[in-house]
């Protein structure tokens, strides 16, 4: 069985589903693994080192959706990805039901299968297959790192009550902002917590 990633078609994505580590890891499962040429580059894969770990090199997305037998992308399809989806494929990304319910239906009805990583729960069970959390941790570092870009000056804190402003959406900028240090320090020393 072979499971093959293309190239990502949306504008400014760098991400890639398969990189050559995590070939080498499917292979020695027996899997063959195949890539759209250029498909790592944006995130650092040169298609030489996807030769190197064994992994066969196609020069067009339209091979690579026919030789493999598993798609793996980052992306949910576009409309010509989604056509060369047939009953014998499965599709593993990014996908959201609810918000393309018109592709789901597309999909459908020709038989093809889908699996959704965006609607992997996130539990103990699935962690090694959570997407979402793993892209919320980076969100939360990124999202401190652009609030402190943008806010012109360093953070700053001290030990007598939390005197920073942080941002950050997600539990990875929570940590990464001091944040909860902050509310610990100033419930030791008797402050109120300052919310922002």
């Amino acid at each position: 069985m072979k499971i093959g990633t293309p190239k990502e078609v949306s504008a400014g994505e760098a991400r890639v589903a398969m990189t050559p580590d995590s070939a080498l890891q499917l292979q020695k499962l027996g899997y063959e693994c195949v890539v759209e040429s250029g498909a790592g580059v944006a995130a650092g894969f040169a298609d030489a080192l996807y030769r190197e770990a064994g992994v066969e090199v196609v020069k067009t997305a339209a091979a690579l959706w026919k030789a493999a037998d598993i798609i793996t992308k980052v992306r949910p399809p576009n409309a010509t990805e989604a056509k060369r989806l047939t009953d014998e494929k499965l599709l593993i990304s990014f996908f959201y039901p609810a918000q393309n319910t018109e592709q789901m239906e597309l999909l459908a009805g020709k038989g093809a299968s889908v699996i959704a990583m965006d609607m992997v729960p996130r539990i103990s069970r699935a962690q090694k297959m959570d997407a979402l959390s793993s892209m919320a941790n980076i969100a939360g570092y990124r999202a401190v790192i652009e609030a402190g870009n943008n806010f012109g000056r360093f953070f700053y804190r001290t030990d007598h009550g939390c005197r920073q402003s942080s941002a950050g959406e997600s539990a990875g900028g929570w940590g990464r902002s001091g944040r909860t240090c902050c509310h610990w320090h100033s419930n030791i020393i008797g402050r109120d917590n300052l919310r922002v």
